[in-house]
């Protein structure tokens, strides 16, 4: 009942459609509904739209309160945005979802910020970590597969070598070869007097849809991330580029992922559905859609379900063709080359890391430090029925 009614409020900022009987307004528990709001980083939006239907609510004051820390949130990450842009002078680079994501909605003051991620030309990638680390940012030696973490006081910086969610094989290929002039083609953007670089929308559309199954095949997806999508779709479906979009989107294997979401867009948040998206099999739409209330922001409504995604993908890159024990291994050997980078100068090493790293889990799983792989187990079965069904980055060219 309460994620009902977050998902119709948020309609009403999305599309200005809100579907709320006088019943259920009396009936719901509101302050299961801010909760819901904070698992799925929506807050300002639901607060926004719940403003209209103060008088059902007993105390409107935690709405508030809520509201004005994600409002003062933004601000210091839009602060510290502009920071980056004076730092970064004439290398390109452009801001990645936060604000990017921000400028298609219709109030673009609702939309949650995290962490600032940029894109950055790879090739100029140790001349920018030197800049950063001049200007106080530290390392914070935690490399991933395709970002490093800077941080200084408040910030929270991602910094990109590559866009996160790109698959293995020639779909990955195909995506690098469709992004190569993402920087080179970025628009300056403004909200609210912030001005700063965003992709074009047709590498937004990109970047973001990538983004989505990458974490939904990992830790879990969240409403803010479906949000993004309906804002994004309701504001260029008639632009032309959809055209040459949906098919690069074919021809990598994420066209069914697409029409999906947009669909789910369409029943729960009111948008109007672009013809391509009409057929999205329904019942798979709501199956996803439950998933993603299942799992909150980044998954944090359950961390056992969240760490399970690391038996179902790496992160999306291989979608859901390996099966479980494969999705380990190759999980725990990329990340051991991220965390370890000495085995990438020395690969006979890695037998040994991976060796320790496994030791390690145990004993931390032993002291309950640690989610138990076969507690992840059930919930990795669960998610992958649904997943399969998307054949993520399944494509014509996989039988030649």
């Amino acid at each position: 009942l309460e994620q009902r009614v977050l998902t119709e409020l948020l309609a009403g900022e999305i599309s200005g459609k809100i579907k709320l009987s006088e019943e259920l307004l009396k009936t719901v528990d509101w302050q299961e509904v801010l909760n819901e709001a904070k698992a799925q980083a929506v807050p300002i939006m639901a607060a926004e739209s719940a403003a209209k239907y103060k008088k059902y609510i007993s105390d409107f004051s935690d709405w508030e309160r809520t509201a004005v820390q994600a409002f003062s949130n933004n601000y210091r990450t839009a602060l510290e945005e502009q920071k980056l842009n004076k730092i970064m002078g004439s290398h390109p680079f452009c801001i990645l979802k936060g604000m990017a994501a921000a400028s298609y909605y219709p109030n673009p003051k609702d939309r949650c910020f995290g962490d600032i991620d940029f894109l950055i030309d790879n090739s100029e990638r140790s001349e920018i970590e030197e800049l950063l680390s001049r200007n106080g940012y530290k390392n914070w030696d935690k490399d991933h597969v395709c970002h490093v973490v800077f941080k200084k006081g408040y910030a929270d910086l991602e910094m990109h070598f590559e866009i996160a969610g790109i698959p293995y094989g020639r779909s990955g290929e195909c995506v690098r070869q469709f992004m190569k002039n993402a920087l080179s083609e970025t628009v300056q953007s403004e909200i609210d007097g912030f001005i700063f670089p965003k992709p074009k929308d047709i590498y937004h559309g990109v970047i973001i849809l990538l983004h989505m199954q990458h974490h939904m095949l990992g830790e879990g997806l969240g409403l803010r991330h479906i949000c993004d999508w309906a804002c994004f779709v309701n504001k260029t479906e008639n632009e032309a580029f959809w055209a040459q979009l949906l098919d690069f989107f074919k021809e990598i294997g994420i066209l069914t992922y697409a029409e999906v979401i947009t669909k789910i867009c369409s029943v729960y948040f009111h948008i109007d559905c672009p013809k391509w998206a009409q057929n999205a099999d329904t019942q798979l739409c709501d199956d996803v859609m439950a998933d993603v209330l299942t799992s909150g922001n980044f998954g944090r409504k359950d961390e056992t379900r969240a760490k399970s995604g690391m038996l179902i993908s790496e992160h999306g890159k291989s979608g859901t063709k390996r099966g479980k024990i494969a999705n380990l291994f190759f999980t725990l050997h990329n990340t051991t080359s991220a965390m370890f980078p000495i085995v990438k100068k020395h690969p006979i090493l890695y037998p040994a890391v991976d060796f320790y790293r496994v030791l390690l889990y145990a004993a931390r799983t032993v002291k309950g430090e640690r989610t138990s792989l076969f507690k992840m187990l059930p919930m990795a079965n669960e998610r992958k029925s649904i997943y399969k069904r998307l054949h993520l980055f399944e494509t014509e060219n996989d039988g030649e």
